[in-house]
């Protein structure tokens, strides 16, 4: 029988399982919002976890080499998809001014997860043992930037009703999407400014200082 720990300690349960119980209550007052919230930060907070354990476990099990070419791969194949989402988002035909001036708040999260895992690409490369685990638990706020976040924002703008579209819209939308690259931007600066790798786990990567 293996030895090995499991993925979330007693400590991680039982802070996801209280905020499980947070969503619940929030469901049965009809409160749909909190537990939204709530419910998405739980999920968001348990792949962070995973993300970091499952490394550690690599790390123990097939060396440093091993482990940072994983990571490598599942970057590279974050990449390829924030920049599809970010190409399809930004062409979808038929929206009217209100859901393109939508879409680009929708577009920050693959928007932000491009930039961030641009940087990320090079700091895996060049990690250590210690460092690794932690830019995994990075890595999995990215996935879910994009599998999560960046969906749910696309459904809510193409359900809500819109008016007719117009060039003036479109405009606004495409110089918004540059303005949200380049905080996101802003942000990776602000991390290496603060001493680069230490700092980026832990979410702060996600927070405009511009």
């Amino acid at each position: 029988a293996s030895s090995r720990s499991p993925l979330l300690d007693a400590a991680d349960r039982v802070a996801l399982s209280e905020r499980l119980d947070v969503v619940n209550a929030a469901l049965v007052t009809g409160d749909w919002a909190t537990a939204y919230g709530v419910a998405v930060e739980a999920d968001r907070a348990a792949g962070r976890l995973i993300a970091r354990a499952r490394a550690l476990t690599l790390l123990e099990e097939s060396g440093l080499d091993t482990a940072r070419e994983g990571l490598v791969g599942e970057v590279d194949s974050l990449l390829r998809q924030a920049e599809a989402d970010i190409s399809r988002m930004s062409s979808l035909p038929g929206l009217g001014a209100d859901q393109q001036l939508g879409m680009a708040f929708a577009l920050g999260p693959p928007t932000q997860a491009l930039a961030v895992l641009s940087w990320l690409r090079n700091a895996v490369e060049d990690a250590d043992a210690t460092s690794l685990a932690s830019l995994a638990a990075v890595v999995a706020d990215q996935e879910f930037a994009l599998t999560v976040l960046g969906p749910d924002a696309e459904a809510l703008v193409l359900a809500s009703p819109s008016r007719g579209a117009g060039a003036q819209a479109a405009r606004f939308a495409s110089g918004y999407t540059d303005f949200l690259l380049g905080a996101a931007r802003a942000n990776l600066a602000y991390v290496d400014a603060l001493g680069g790798m230490d700092q980026a786990p832990g979410g702060e990567i996600g927070r405009a200082h511009v």
